[in-house]
């Protein structure tokens, strides 16, 4: 993967810093969009999409200063793509009838699951690289 792809070490060790407001709002501005991205094609579709949005957020912040990538050998995206489908999933079994939901999109996909890992994987990619692509249009003059 091109190392512009790569998600800023910089902008995450800041984030870390409870303190540092500043780098928290540019960790949200940065992310949000590319949250909003993956729900939806996760097909996560809830009059609560903005509220879910936050409670990752909120999720990320709480968990982001035991988050070692190095240690564990994965790339921070990958831990933020589980973060937000299990926290999506989780959402939909206690809100949502999950039940009802989960039957009807195995009857769609033919799968006992609303998402595979595999799926979500390659949702993630295509949607981190058009993120960064957009993100990098913006910052040119």
């Amino acid at each position: 993967m091109p190392d512009e792809w790569v998600t800023k070490q910089t902008l995450l060790q800041r984030a870390r810093n409870r303190d540092d407001e500043e780098a928290w709002n540019e960790f949200v501005k940065y992310y949000t969009g590319f949250i909003h991205a993956v729900l939806r094609q996760m097909s996560f579709f809830s009059k609560d999409f903005d509220d879910v949005t936050q409670e990752i957020m909120v999720k990320i912040w709480r968990n982001l200063s035991t988050f070692d990538g190095e240690k564990y050998q994965v790339h921070f995206r990958t831990w933020l793509s589980s973060l937000i489908r299990n926290y999506a999933i989780d959402y939909i079994k206690k809100n949502q009838g999950y039940n009802k939901r989960r039957d009807k999109a195995a009857e769609l996909q033919g799968e006992e699951q609303l998402i595979s890992q595999t799926d979500l994987d390659q949702i993630v990619e295509q949607e981190w690289v058009r993120h960064l692509t957009e993100a990098d249009l913006k910052l040119r003059p």
